[in-house]
């Protein structure tokens, strides 16, 4: 995305370092296996403010990176938090780490449920949640998404195994998947029905 080598370390530490505030939040509400009440989803919503505060008079951070960590999880359309802003009221490190985290967190496993496809992943941020990340990071990642995905080993939902042999920029949750145990290339543009399930 033409950022100096400085600018990639500071948004690298910003994210690493953007959920310290958790820290400040109740064990018990991090731990817990049901949905959280209004009041525990509320407190959840200031770890953001906790990091910053935490991170203020870091000298190894920059204003940029501090910033990004307050606002890591504003979105682009303005319905993240702790603000509610929205577009270049963001700062660019923070579109960066927002993006990031989101997708991170997606493909994780949780205590109430497991961890998705990075292509539902991917699929999902591009249908349900158009609009809230900055386009720009949506197409960088997808650029770093195919060079990680050709090759992979994958499970479809029909319960077979293959590998990606060709990810197409215009249809990228869409790839070409050679079967395990033929020459068979199955296009999963053309097969509806079909979705990657699990990436190995």
């Amino acid at each position: 995305m033409g950022f100096l080598t400085g600018e990639v370390n500071q948004i690298a530490l910003a994210g690493l370092l953007s959920d310290c505030g958790m820290a400040k939040i109740t064990p018990a509400i991090l731990t817990k296996k049901e949905a959280l009440t209004e009041k525990e989803f509320l407190e959840v919503r200031e770890h953001p403010i906790h990091s910053y505060k935490l991170l203020k008079d870091l000298p190894a951070l920059t204003e940029g990176a501090k910033v990004a960590v307050l606002q890591h999880h504003e979105r682009f359309d303005g319905s993240g938090y702790p603000l509610g802003i929205k577009g270049v009221q963001i700062h660019p490190f923070a579109k960066i780490i927002s993006f990031a985290d989101a997708y991170q967190a997606m493909i994780s496993p949780r205590p109430y449920r497991n961890g998705q496809s990075p292509f539902h992943v991917l699929d999902q941020i591009e249908k349900d949640q158009f609009g809230k990340f900055d386009l720009s990071v949506v197409q960088a990642f997808k650029k770093i998404f195919i060079k990680d995905m050709v090759g992979r080993t994958v499970k479809l939902s029909n319960g077979a195994y293959g590998k990606i042999v060709f990810i197409n920029e215009k249809l990228v949750t869409k790839p070409m998947v050679q079967a395990e145990d033929s020459d068979q290339i199955i296009s999963l543009e053309k097969s509806k029905d079909l979705s990657i399930i699990k990436v190995f």
